[in-house]
């Protein structure tokens, strides 16, 4: 028989890292994180993020990784939005806010093919510009609006690969219950929300993709961060719930359910190259 050895070396545990950005909507960003124990095994970890662009944000998250229980998360992230948003109509929106939000979490809690995350989130948003046709400006941009919810989110991905997968499937499921408002003429109000998709060999150079994104809420009034919100080509780059279009430019504003089936066809062109069909 051969002999297979391994050979351990202690690596470092703290990691510096930044990235450049750069399109025409937000003009240069760039992004900074320092990682404090990120590698270690078990036990506290700390990671701070901040992003310096035309969307600032900053962000901590400790982690504590047990040996034999689900890790414990906390992450505070404050940042400033501005962002314009289309509604019925095609009339354009310009919101300009500040926010800042808490969560505490248990994560990968597996069960099955399943990793779920559960707990508590507490957000509070201040519009500092309501620029809008649908909307009393005056409702948002007098007071600071503060929201607690309980949340669960259920992952599955079994896919070869996380960018150009042959075959698998993603599927992540989530769903929140906004149990306080702390201003006037809040209503209790649940929201649910969907996306997965398949990737299906043909042949070695095609892979067909279908996807299915949906978001529900329900009993939701006036509360206008937690709208549906549809458009661009990447989810949650404008609002964390946006569920990504591609063809429409920006997020748009839509009814209390949307659901989005969309259809790719992805062939290799030489090693390292693809091409899409949307």
């Amino acid at each position: 028989y051969d002999k297979l050895t391994f050979i351990f070396k202690k690596g470092p545990t703290n990691i510096v890292s930044f990235g450049a950005h750069y399109d025409s909507e937000e003009a240069a960003a760039l992004l900074l994180n320092l990682g404090i124990h990120q590698y270690d095994l078990h036990g506290s970890r700390l990671g701070l993020t901040a992003r310096l662009s035309y969307n600032p944000y900053i962000k901590a998250e400790y982690t504590y990784v047990f040996r034999d229980f689900p890790r414990f998360v906390a992450t505070y992230e404050f940042g400033t939005k501005d962002i314009n948003i289309y509604s019925s109509g095609s009339s354009k929106n310009n919101i300009s806010y500040v926010y800042n939000g808490l969560e505490v979490s248990f994560a990968n809690m597996y069960l099955r093919n399943f990793d779920i995350k559960a707990g508590a989130r507490i957000q509070n948003f201040k519009f500092t510009k309501f620029l809008s046709d649908y909307i009393d400006e005056s409702e948002y941009t007098l007071n600071a609006r503060g929201y607690a919810c309980v949340f669960a989110d259920a992952k599955m991905d079994n896919r070869d690969s996380k960018y150009f997968a042959n075959k698998g499937m993603y599927l992540d499921a989530s769903a929140e219950y906004y149990f306080a408002g702390f201003h006037s003429g809040f209503n209790n109000f649940s929201a649910f929300r969907l996306g997965y998709h398949l990737a299906i060999n043909l042949t070695n150079d095609f892979v067909l993709i279908p996807y299915v994104y949906a978001r529900l809420t329900l009993n939701n009034k006036s509360e206008f961060p937690f709208y549906n919100f549809v458009g661009g080509s990447e989810e949650g780059r404008y609002i964390d719930h946006q569920i990504p279009f591609v063809g429409i430019n920006y997020a748009n504003a839509v009814n209390k359910s949307v659901a989005i089936f969309r259809l790719d066809l992805r062939k290799k062109i030489g090693r390292k190259h693809y091409v899409y069909a949307i």
